[in-house]
């Protein structure tokens, strides 16, 4: 047992890392256990929405926003890629309305998703129609304005 000590400190340290790496994506509110599946929106303007920010249906976290990609070509020039978790699937005709995450936090995307009869699925990856929700503070703001 000349190497007792050592072995000790090895297996610390990838307990530490370990630890570490669960811990920062518990943070970043990435739940590594949960499969997910990601849809893409685009966007003409933001305003205010970042990465990690939440999904909903109806008020009810369902995802995150994943990444943001801005391109200058393109007149919906922004990008982004979400995440929904496994067990949801979003059947064609759910629209993707940015709408804000309370009065002064940021933005939020929210999938509206249709009651009627469901026969066609979105797949992996698709491209999801979108709309922009204005909130109680733009509202006032382009009623002061003009």
């Amino acid at each position: 047992m000349k190497h007792k000590k050592e072995i000790i400190v090895a297996v610390l340290a990838i307990l530490a890392l370990f630890l570490l790496y669960f811990g920062f994506n518990y943070l970043k509110g990435i739940n590594i256990f949960n499969k997910t599946t990601y849809y893409v929106v685009k966007f003409e303007k933001m305003n205010g929405l970042v990465a990690q920010c939440p999904v909903y249906v109806k008020g009810y976290k369902v995802g995150m926003v994943d990444n943001i990609v801005y391109d200058f070509s393109k007149p919906q020039s922004f990008t982004v890629e979400f995440s929904v978790n496994d067990d949801i699937r979003l059947p064609k005709g759910t629209e993707v309305a940015l709408v804000p995450d309370g009065l002064i936090s940021g933005e939020a995307l929210e999938l509206i998703i249709p009651t009627d009869s469901i026969t066609d699925w979105y797949a992996k990856g698709d491209t999801l129609p979108s709309s922009i929700t204005p909130g109680m503070l733009n509202a006032v703001a382009e009623a002061v304005l003009s």
